[in-house]
């Protein structure tokens, strides 16, 4: 199911997140390519938002407007609103604000799920105790108040 679009997306992830790592120290990719794989089969516009879906926020000062721009001059409206549903805005609170604009949104919403599942099936590589404990708890609640369940 590879398109011209989905080939621009993982183009935009690979720039932003090639040389970042998460807390365990693994590639951000590794990330981002398992939860475009768990929204393969909802279809494109899923699997373009799951590559998309940091890339944003996740950009840094210097490279986000090129990232916003290309993003908007490359997709449908369809996949621009849900990349912007689903990125984290500084100071947006993560619960009353954040998951909530993601909830009105249902690819960003799904994708957000995807998200969310990989980031708990990657707890075991976080050594902090105290950090892992916060996370395991903030994507668990996540979860509920998306009306989902971590099966």
């Amino acid at each position: 199911m590879s398109s011209l679009e989905t080939i621009v997306a993982n183009e935009i992830a690979r720039d932003v997140h090639s040389k970042q790592k998460d807390l365990a120290g693994h590639s951000m990719l590794h990330h981002v390519y398992g939860v475009s794989r768990a929204v393969k089969h909802l279809g494109n516009d899923y699997v373009i938002v799951a590559l998309l879906h940091d890339t944003i926020e996740d950009a840094g000062i210097k490279k986000r407007s090129s990232v916003e721009d290309q993003i908007k001059k490359t997709f449908s409206p369809d996949i621009i609103e849900a990349v912007y549903a689903i990125t984290h805005e500084s100071g947006e609170d993560y619960f009353n604000d954040y998951l909530a604009k993601v909830m009105q949104n249902t690819i960003a919403k799904k994708v957000k799920i995807a998200d969310i599942k990989n980031n708990l099936s990657r707890m075991d590589n976080i050594k902090d105790p105290k950090k892992k404990q916060k996370l395991q708890l903030k994507y668990t609640k996540a979860l509920e108040m998306i009306g989902e369940n971590n099966e």
